[in-house]
């Protein structure tokens, strides 16, 4: 087992870095419209597992999880360091050298004839020396999580935690088996982590109200040895428990003390107070611990505080004289998309967050640097006249040279970026991504005495949205040649053991793809012609959203949606949406979200619910909808505060506030008397993408609680033939991009006047039914359910949103289409899932609707 030095174990500082990049050229396909769930094309990635074998050194190219195309160009560098103790690592460091070269083509799922390994000779760097060997066995670290998501971080954890002597304690907030407890302690132990795994001491409170509560359960864990406490969230990351240790080391562990990071973000920092957030890890000595205790249960009772953070920032400034030491490098990181500007700032920072969920991050991969040079990672070395190395994180060249760029200041490179200048300031704007070509870290490995980094740049990554511009319309367009997908490759080396630097690029295949001399913008439109490149440019849809001005809802009319067809096929026939189609509203909102209002009292935990998982997208989703989609969309009908706090509904005279308050529960609650669409969110798990919330008020023939943790295929599991569809269906889920909305109608017949139906419109396994029962027409409506797929921007949750109508049944023969819709029930029965025709009752009602609809 290789020895880390993630917090303090150190490497020898002779190493090299070697870079290798890959581009892919095959794009095939022609487009076609409207979208179906069918797989667009994709580059050619194949299973190199039947390739013949390959030179020793190009190998590990082949592994699946690189996705590379069979044909790349290959580049290798490597960097020979020099330790300087002196040395600021967050100055940018300059070498005249360029570090992205010309390379050789290599095809990988061939022998790899005509490449040869070519010598290296190295560039010498200066680096800081690796942090100095520690025991950490005075830290005690707290969670409060499900056993899955636990599991799921084991790497990350074991990057900082492992080996350190430090504790780490696990409240699980899902109590499950106990083999299955002792079977991931054992894991983690495998790992060189030291956990403990316990169940809550207080089960009757909520997955965030654990976050709190598991202050008495650090208490009860610490040991003489233990100097302090930490509540982490399960995607809190410290890059080393080093510079932490150091920082903690000013200040008196024996007293009481309150240490953490604020929020980046204004908004959440203006409503939620100077507390020390969450994700970003928040210190607690043994002294507070023990001050709180006392208090625990009183603190529970304040209920217009649901976070945990936010519950122990109110006890602590409650019952006890301590106030928050802010430490700066604490990131909460509330802020998802393109982190690219943070991560490539220079800045080291002591903890990261949201990097599986806001953003996507493999920050264990990214900080192994650190074992060879401690404070190195992130930092940064320009290369040549165009290139910055972000160690460990991604390699940069600049079309217009690094004279065009303030290294010295922050891209604001995700979204909302604007509201963060007073965190993170100096900072610059987001740069037109056909300005700045990045070659992002994918894998990191140890080899001998060396150490491995693979960066890639993917053709998706240079094909801009409709909204972005050069920012200097003189300067030459980048050439296709130049837009192409790349990967590169660290490696590290010692002293007397060098090795070289190689840069790979895909062969063009695509006689589209060789016209090399194109400028971009007509690169942009030859991308209709491939359906693959065209896919990704809807991807980069601009997120406007249309307002409508002098909307009346009174006056506007439903929808007349008549989906049927003379057979049915079980598919996922899709058409493009916009956001500004997300939610709509007619002539009946007011009945229908009345309505609505009356259901959630009713029924309760029936129609909405959230498991701890999906805290985030429902925070996410309420935020959206309240502060930004319905008051743009209708500002006849939404109206927000001056302060933009507080959304007042000006059909229902009811307000609230923009940000939620309470548990999500009570979330989901407002949300569903503001909006008709009934709401479930998924994420993707290793399962499939699993339902992590829900608001639905309008279920049709089912149990909308007992969906809630399922899969896919869970919650599928009654309908017929789903199988057919069921793998596209999870394809297109994990391919769905923001910005990148569908719709789709899924429609049956009722023989009642109820939207609220959790049993009755289908037939499903054991139940008991008449054949060819007489119904009243009068009360028979064709149901029709609009339903749209989106991609939460921060979360990365699936939005499945539906709204409901009902048409009478003589409304549809009155016409004229009594003959049509006669003929599509009959076509239940006909089409690839006959099943359609018992699931959907038609073997009661399709008679009678049948002869009434054709006499």
């Amino acid at each position: 087992m290789i020895s880390r030095n993630r917090s303090g174990r150190r490497r020898s500082a002779a190493l090299a870095f070697i870079v290798i990049t890959v581009l892919v050229l095959n794009y095939t396909g022609i487009l076609s419209l409207p979208f179906s769930f069918e797989d667009p094309p994709q580059p050619d990635r194949p299973d190199f597992d039947l390739a013949p074998p390959c030179a020793p050194t190009l190998d590990h190219l082949r592994r699946s999880s690189y996705g590379l195309t069979r044909d790349i160009v290959y580049q290798k560098r490597c960097i020979r360091p020099i330790v300087d103790k002196k040395l600021d690592s967050q100055v940018v460091s300059q070498n005249p050298d360029a570090l992205i070269k010309s390379g050789q083509i290599v095809q990988l799922d061939q022998a790899c004839e005509g490449w040869t390994e070519s010598t290296c000779e190295p560039v010498t760097i200066k680096v800081p020396p690796p942090y100095p060997q520690q025991d950490y066995s005075g830290f005690l670290f707290g969670v409060a999580t499900s056993l899955d998501r636990l599991n799921e971080s084991m790497s990350q954890f074991e990057s900082w935690l492992g080996n350190t002597h430090a504790q780490l304690l696990a409240i699980i907030t899902d109590p499950g088996d106990e083999s299955k407890y002792k079977q991931v302690t054992e894991q983690f132990h495998q790992r060189g982590i030291e956990l403990s795994i316990k169940d809550p001491w207080n089960k009757a409170i909520t997955s965030n109200e654990q976050h709190f509560a598991i202050v008495r359960d650090l208490l009860a864990h610490v040991t003489p040895k233990t100097q302090w406490t930490a509540i982490v969230d399960d995607d809190t990351f410290f890059p080393s428990l080093y510079p932490m240790s150091k920082i903690l080391g000013k200040y008196d562990h024996k007293l009481p003390a309150y240490v953490g990071g604020l929020s980046e973000n204004y908004d959440a920092v203006k409503h939620h107070g100077y507390m020390a957030f969450g994700g970003a890890g928040v210190f607690l000595s043994p002294a507070l611990l023990r001050e709180l205790d006392p208090h625990l249960e009183e603190c529970l009772k304040v209920d217009h505080v649901p976070q945990g953070d936010g519950l122990l920032k109110q006890c602590i400034y409650s019952k006890t004289k301590t106030k928050l030491t802010v430490v700066k490098g604490l990131h909460q990181l509330d802020m998802g998309g393109d982190m690219s500007g943070f991560y490539e700032s220079g800045r080291l920072p002591m903890s990261l967050h949201h990097w599986k969920s806001w953003h996507q991050a493999p920050v264990d991969k990214m900080v192994k640097i650190s074992e060879f040079c401690g404070s190195c990672f992130l930092q940064r070395f320009a290369f040549g006249s165009d290139t910055v190395l972000t160690n460990g994180y991604s390699i940069v060249q600049y079309s217009a040279g690094l004279e065009s760029v303030d290294l010295n200041k922050m891209e604001g490179s995700w979204e909302g970026a604007e509201g963060f200048d007073w965190s993170l300031s100096p900072m610059r704007s987001k740069m037109d991504r056909r300005l700045k070509k990045s070659y992002h870290l994918v894998d990191t490995e140890v080899v001998g005495k060396n150490i491995r980094q693979i960066y890639i740049h993917r053709l998706e990554d240079d094909i801009p949205g409709p909204d972005e511009k050069l920012k200097d319309p003189k300067k030459t367009p980048p050439k296709i040649e130049e837009m192409k997908d790349e990967k590169g490759l660290v490696a590290v080396k010692t002293l007397d053991n060098t090795s070289s630097i190689t840069q790979c690029n895909l062969s063009p295949k695509d006689d589209f793809l060789a016209s090399a001399q194109w400028p971009f913008n007509a690169l942009f439109e030859a991308t209709l012609f491939s359906r693959r490149r065209f896919d990704i440019c809807l991807g980069r849809h601009q997120h406007f959203i249309e307002p409508l001005h002098d909307f009346d809802w009174k006056t506007a009319p439903r929808r007349q949606l008549r989906p049927f067809k003379p057979t049915y096929h079980i598919t996922m026939a899709i058409r493009a949406d916009t956001p500004s189609e997300l939610i709509t509203i007619d002539e009946d909102y007011l009945d229908r979200v009345t309505h609505r209002r009356s259901i959630i009292a009713t029924h309760g935990s029936t129609v909405h619910g959230c498991t701890p998982e999906g805290d985030a997208a429902v925070r996410e989703l309420y935020t959206y909808l309240l502060a930004e989609q319905l008051p743009k969309r209708f500002p006849t009908i939404f109206k927000l505060s001056k302060d933009n706090s507080m959304c007042e509904n000006l059909a229902t005279g009811m307000s609230f506030p923009t940000l939620p308050e309470g548990n999500m529960d009570a979330a989901l609650r407002v949300l569903g008397e503001t909006v008709e669409e009934d709401i479930f969110l998924l994420q993707e798990t290793p399962e499939g993408h699993r339902s992590v919330a829900f608001m639905c008020c309008f279920p049709s023939g089912f149990d909308p609680s007992s969906k809630l943790g399922k899969t896919l295929v869970e919650i599928h599991a009654p309908v017929p033939s789903y199988e057919k569809i069921g793998s596209s269906m999870e394809r297109f889920f994990t391919k769905l991009e923001v910005g990148k909305s569908v719709k789709r109608t899924n429609w049956s017949v009722q023989t009642h006047t109820e939207l609220f139906n959790c049993q009755g419109n289908h037939i499903t396994g054991d139940d008991k039914y008449e054949n060819d029962e007489d119904v009243d027409i009068e009360k028979t409506f064709l149901r029709i359910e609009l339903q749209t797929l989106t991609r939460l921007p921060k979360t990365r949750a699936i939005l499945f949103s539906f709204k409901t109508y009902l048409y009478p049944v003589h409304q549809i023969k009155d016409e004229g289409l009594g003959l049509a819709f006669a003929d599509a029930i009959e076509g239940l029965a006909k089409g690839n899932a006959p099943g359609m025709w018992t699931y959907k009752s038609a073997v009661r009602w399709g008679s009678s609707v049948i002869t009434y609809l054709r006499s």
